[in-house]
């Protein structure tokens, strides 16, 4: 007697042990996302290119401008309160002069580099006195003078006439330089009348590469921002393109502005 019963289990193995019905499972579908239109308008990109952009921009130039004018020449300055002429009495050209030495703040100072680099020096001395007020000087420009002669001291030290005008137009003063100290030499007692005699130096010793570049940033700066309007149209960020074309009479009113309030700071 065969037992079909017994091999009910090798006929299921063959097929679906489980033979209900089972419904699939699906995944929920995906909403697709619309591409951004890069010909929308957009405002806030807009207002960066009005405003945000020029206005940075202007103050960038105003800042570049008004610091190359203070650095583009290694310029010096200094100045010295003279008691009197009461030092050392000196003999040049068979005259006596009294002397003072000044030490100024400044890099040493040599006439043959001034001249042969053509650089800026001024120095002078003045009485002070408002209602007869005099003054010797010595600057480059007199020197360049085809008449200017340097004079010899007996010790064979060399000394730079100077100009005197005013109530010392009468004074014979010269000037020796060595480094930084300045010896003034004059050829007759000077009445004070409690007044302090003032000597002042101010030069330049070449260009500063600092404010060299400084000086070109402000057209490095208009370079970059029209370089920054077709960026924006080629790259079809047209609200920012438009806003930097708007943007070109915002740039000037910051650039003036700036200005004045860095002019009004520095006086301060």
């Amino acid at each position: 007697m065969n037992d079909k019963s017994s091999d009910w289990w090798k006929d299921n193995a063959q097929g679906n042990l489980f033979t209900g019905d089972v419904s699939s499972v699906s995944s929920p579908s995906s909403i697709p996302i619309a591409p951004v239109d890069p010909n929308n308008f957009i405002w806030s990109q807009f207002l960066i290119g009005l405003l945000l952009i020029p206005i940075f921009t202007g103050f960038l130039m105003s800042f570049s401008a008004f610091s190359a004018e203070n650095m583009i020449d290694d310029y010096y300055h200094d100045d010295s309160a003279l008691d009197s002429f009461d030092q050392d009495i000196i003999n040049i050209s068979g005259e006596e002069y009294q002397t003072i030495d000044v030490f100024f703040d400044i890099p040493p100072v040599d006439f043959f580099e001034i001249q042969e680099n053509d650089f800026w020096f001024h120095t002078v001395v003045d009485n002070g006195w408002y209602d007869d007020w005099g003054y010797c000087r010595l600057d480059t420009d007199y020197m360049d003078n085809p008449s200017y002669l340097v004079v010899q001291s007996d010790n064979h030290g060399i000394w730079y006439p100077m100009d005197c005008e005013g109530s010392m137009n009468d004074y014979n003063m010269l000037l020796q330089v060595n480094g930084q100290t300045f010896t003034y030499a004059i050829d007759q007692e000077i009445e004070l009348d409690s007044t302090t005699l003032h000597a002042d130096v101010e030069g330049d010793n070449g260009v500063n590469p600092s404010g060299l570049f400084l000086a070109f940033a402000p057209y490095l700066l208009i370079l970059l921002y029209i370089g920054m309007i077709f960026w924006s149209f080629i790259t079809k960020k047209r609200s920012l393109g438009f806003g930097l074309l708007g943007g070109i009479f915002v740039a000037p009113v910051s650039f003036c502005f700036s200005m004045i309030i860095l002019f009004i700071l520095s006086d301060l």
